[in-house]
């Protein structure tokens, strides 16, 4: 998924769209801040603000309500408002990383997939599921009878789930790698919400659904950018003249999403606090793929599905660090080095100009240059497995450390534990994960 970004030819257009309904939403009655986000169809709560301001400075709304509910947006919410909206699981998922977009329905979102999966095709017909672990979770704890098998290319996932479902998990990228042979009655598609991944996704999920099967996909809501209206027109001709899917049915916004940890650190660092668990909303499209009009066409591709970057866990903070080049074994300064104010990024979208200065990235949207990441990559496998790190690079580089260096390696295990501190107390707040998740590298 992702969030809206400019697009200069279609901005204005979307604006006197924004304005539209939030000018309805607040003519009707009083609205909190809050209300009115879960009230739009998945319209970012930054832009929110930002056309307020623009509606009372016009003198379109009351300065008054503007006022107002940019108060609101900046109260801190209290631990009794996450608590409420806290639900427990038995079946633990790692915390969401913003370079996987991965943002996971909720309860409502997955019980309703669920059930129309179910209604469609019965409880003996095999599901697939494309990157939602989520509704595999509500199916095992809820005890679905059907056959549900998931595709995701996290591998931290098989680590989840109970062993009695760990044969139907397939850790692929559906986009790069071979499709395993599966021939479901239906399969719900979650894919991240930029057109030439939808694509994607959508091929493999036709490449893997029998004859005379359903496809469920949640797709992005006209509020989420400029021009995804138009995008997704074209993504629906594509899925109608160049698959032969037939659409039956589309329901608007009734797909909600919990807003992962890095979506709300980067809304917090651009002011904006008091956010709901699920005011974002996907909208459901069904379709029947039918065997008379099944179609051959070539599966899409990717050019950007970031290849160069390796995961580690530190407590149940995910790091990605980007995958060095350089085969010298010169010892290189690993300590972060701060890309942006107090550390997070303000963004959720890969459209960010920061991106590509990122040698390190947590859970928690924190972005960090290094000279070292080779180094920092041996720091943090240290720091999972409980051992020195300074023994660990001393032992890389077959050498000691001289003290410039062995401090330079100090102050980058202070501000890696720091951080996975830091991390790991608002995950326990806001989001979820495991406790004393082990090393992925």
């Amino acid at each position: 998924m992702t969030v809206n970004s400019p697009y200069d030819s279609t901005s204005s257009e979307f604006n006197t769209f924004v304005d539209g309904l939030l000018l309805e939403k607040l003519s009707k009655h009083r609205i909190n801040f809050a209300e009115l986000l879960v009230s739009l169809p998945g319209i970012y709560p930054s832009t929110v603000l930002e056309r307020l301001a623009h509606l009372a400075s016009t003198s379109q709304i009351h300065r008054d309500i503007h006022s107002r509910l940019l108060t609101e947006s900046r109260q801190e919410p209290d631990d009794e408002h996450f608590s409420k909206s806290r639900q427990e699981h038995r079946i633990k998922l790692p915390i969401e990383h913003p370079l996987d977009y991965e943002w996971r329905f909720g309860q409502t979102a997955s019980r309703i997939l669920l059930d129309t999966a179910t209604r469609l095709v019965g409880l003996d017909k095999t599901m697939c599921l494309l990157g939602a672990p989520s509704i595999l979770r509500y199916a095992l704890e809820r005890e679905y009878s059907c056959p549900i098998i998931l595709i995701d290319k996290n591998p931290l996932l098989r680590l989840c789930f109970p062993r009695t479902s760990a044969s139907n998990i397939f850790t692929l990228n559906v986009a790069l790698d071979p499709l395993p042979e599966i021939h479901a009655s239906a399969v719900i598609i979650d894919p991240p919400w930029y057109t030439e991944y939808m694509r994607a996704f959508i091929w493999a999920g036709y490449a893997l659904s029998g004859s005379d099967s359903y496809i469920l996909i949640s797709v992005p809501p006209k509020g989420t950018r400029p021009g995804v209206e138009s995008e997704m027109d074209e993504v629906f001709r594509w899925m109608q003249q160049g698959l032969g899917l037939t659409r039956l049915e589309v329901h608007e916004a009734i797909l909600p999403y919990r807003s992962p940890l890095f979506e709300r650190n980067a809304l917090r660092a651009e002011g904006v606090l008091m956010v709901p668990d699920e005011w974002r909303r996907g909208d459901l499209w069904i379709f029947k793929s039918e065997n008379q009009l099944r179609k051959q066409n070539a599966k899409p591709t990717i050019t950007d599905d970031q290849p160069s970057w390796t995961e580690a866990i530190l407590r149940n903070m995910r790091l990605k660090l980007r995958i060095s080049e350089s085969s010298k074994r010169a010892f290189l300064d690993p300590s972060l080095i701060p890309l942006v104010d107090k550390d997070v990024l303000p963004s959720v979208s890969r459209r960010n100009p920061r991106r590509d200065k990122v040698d390190l990235w947590t859970s928690g949207n924190r972005i960090f240059s290094t000279s070292g990441i080779q180094i920092v990559s041996i720091i943090v496998r240290a720091l999972a497995a409980g051992i020195s790190a300074h023994d660990e690079v001393s032992s890389y580089f077959n050498r000691p450390l001289d003290p410039s260096e062995s401090s330079l390696v100090s102050t980058t295990v202070g501000q890696l534990n720091k951080l996975s501190t830091l991390e790991s107390s608002e995950i326990d707040r806001y989001g979820e994960g495991w406790t004393n998740a082990e090393l992925v590298l």
